[in-house]
Formats: C-alpha cells, sequence, structure tokens
C-alpha cells in the first residue's frame, strides 16, 4: 500500500518539493517520511495542516495502534 503522505500529496497535485516549502519542512524530511520514518510532533502537525487532514489520517490503522501501543508502554515507565 503507498505511503499515506505521498498518497494525499498526490491527491493534492503537489510535487514533495512543494510540500516541503508550504509546510516549512525540508524537502529531505519530506522524502524520509515518504520512505516510511514515523511522523512526530511538529513534523506530523505540519504535514497534516499543509494536507488539509487530520493527523490521525497520515497513519494506517496497524501504525496507529503500534503508537497507541508505544505511549501506553511509555507512560508505564512512569509507574514503576
Amino acid at each position: 500500500m503507498k505511503n499515506k503522505v505521498k498518497f494525499l500529496r498526490e491527491e493534492k497535485n503537489m510535487t514533495q518539493n512543494e510540500l516541503a516549502e508550504k509546510s516549512g519542512l525540508s524537502l529531505r524530511t519530506i522524502q524520509r517520511i515518504e520512505a516510511g520514518n514515523i511522523l512526530k510532533g511538529f513534523t506530523l502537525k505540519s504535514i497534516a495542516q499543509t494536507l488539509e487532514t487530520e493527523p490521525e489520517k497520515l497513519f494506517e490503522a496497524t501504525d496507529f495502534f503500534d503508537l497507541e501501543r508505544a505511549k501506553i508502554i511509555n507512560l508505564s515507565v512512569i509507574f514503576l
């Protein structure tokens, strides 16, 4: 399946360079994201805003569950 960021970018007829410019991120960052690097923080918000979507929509269902699992694991360390 195609990367969600790449899919949405192409759906809006944007090049990687245009997405980089509009989002305030570097072209290399966009390339890394489309190659499979995980989105988080400012990068996630910036890409979602630029592509006019919700941040959660940039993840596959399995990515979202993995993300939620990682949050739980990280939070559980606080209580040890």
